[in-house]
């Protein structure tokens, strides 16, 4: 080994004033130096861990919010269909209560007229019109009897007298009459068949499909 070779080493760092500086305090200054710089490096490592970390957790918690404002518009969602059906299914029953009542106010007029009318008629020329029919078809099978009130025999039997036998029976109502033959017997009713009418066309109502 050349005990004359001397060996220079460019330091980063401002050495001390002096003509010679011992070779231990250079060491103490490399080695501080050294840890200094290692202390830089794991700052500089726990820094960028940090930085990764929060970008992680603002990732996650924009995940999370994202997630959120999902449920949360879900839900929304979810409570105004839920309050849309409610609102039509009120409207559908307001409107079925509507018709409703307006079926029944129709119902009741046409009720009125159809009675008013019918009181308004000669009943003698009702039961005239309906039976003249009948005993048409009835004189084909033998002698025929027509049962009345005694106030309808007069009119009846100027219209019915040469085709039966007509008879007063003061039993029945002013508006009924039985007609019969040795083969079957009709009992008409005026007031009958009015309710019968009355009846059918409120059952027709009921029955007939609403459309919204």
């Amino acid at each position: 080994m050349n005990v004359f070779r001397i060996e220079i080493a460019k330091r980063d760092y401002v050495l001390p004033l002096g003509l010679y500086i011992p070779a231990e305090i250079v060491k103490k200054i490399d080695s501080g130096m050294e840890i200094e710089a290692q202390a830089h490096a794991r700052a500089q490592l726990i820094l960028q861990q940090a930085e990764k970390e929060k970008t992680a957790l603002l990732a996650a918690a924009q995940q999370q919010a994202t997630e959120m404002m999902q449920l949360a518009r879900a839900e929304m969602e979810k409570k105004f269909l839920q309050q849309h059906v409610n609102w039509l299914i009120e409207a559908e029953q307001l409107d079925i209560r509507l018709v409703e009542q307006a079926r029944s106010r129709i119902m009741q007029a046409l009720t009125s007229v159809i009675q008013s009318w019918a009181g308004q008629q000669p009943v003698d020329k009702i039961l005239l019109a309906r039976l003249t029919d009948q005993v048409e078809e009835m004189a084909q099978q033998g002698l025929i009897t027509l049962r009345v009130h005694p106030q309808q025999v007069d009119s009846l039997t100027q219209k019915l007298g040469d085709r039966l036998t007509l008879q007063a029976d003061a039993s029945l109502e002013v508006d009924q009459a039985i007609l019969a033959c040795p083969l079957l017997s009709l009992n008409l009713s005026l007031s009958d068949h009015l309710s019968q009418l009355v009846t059918w066309l409120h059952e027709s109502s009921a029955i007939l499909p609403d459309e919204h």
